[in-house]
């Protein structure tokens, strides 16, 4: 079952990122099918895993570049993705250590998948932005 989907109103120009964020959405995709299929508690939290750890990568990709173009909400966009890093990791320690899978269901429906879409449409915009401005083109 898809739970969200890539559209090119999600586009941010800088195609490193839009790479990133497509994949993020077939990962988050996959977390709530093997939810969804009940594959048991240790392929969900491998699932969940693999998404912490491929979202920590793309904050990391996009925090290097805003650091390499001086962006000035740099701290205020770090602070975002380490909050939401910190709420993913409680999502994840309850479940691994509860298996309440329709929590987790719930919390990848409504709040993680949510989150991100937001943030790529808001947030990661305005940095492509900022980055199109300093180089004067877009980056695709």
């Amino acid at each position: 079952m898809t739970i969200a989907q890539w559209t090119d109103g999600m586009a941010t120009g800088l195609c490193e990122i839009d790479c990133q964020h497509k994949a993020l959405i077939k990962i988050a995709n996959g977390l709530h099918e093997v939810l969804s299929k009940n594959k048991g508690k240790e392929v969900v939290s491998q699932a969940a895993s693999f998404l912490l750890d491929f979202v920590s990568e793309n904050f990391q990709n996009e925090e290097r570049i805003m650091q390499s173009c001086d962006y000035p909400s740099y701290q205020s966009h770090k602070m975002l993705h380490d909050e939401f890093v910190g709420n993913l990791k409680g999502l994840i320690g309850r479940f691994n250590n509860t298996g309440d899978t329709a929590f987790l269901i719930n919390s990848v429906q409504h709040s993680i998948v949510k989150w991100l879409l937001d943030h790529f449409a808001s947030e990661d915009k305005k940095l492509a932005e900022h980055v199109m401005n300093i180089t004067g083109k877009r980056v695709a």
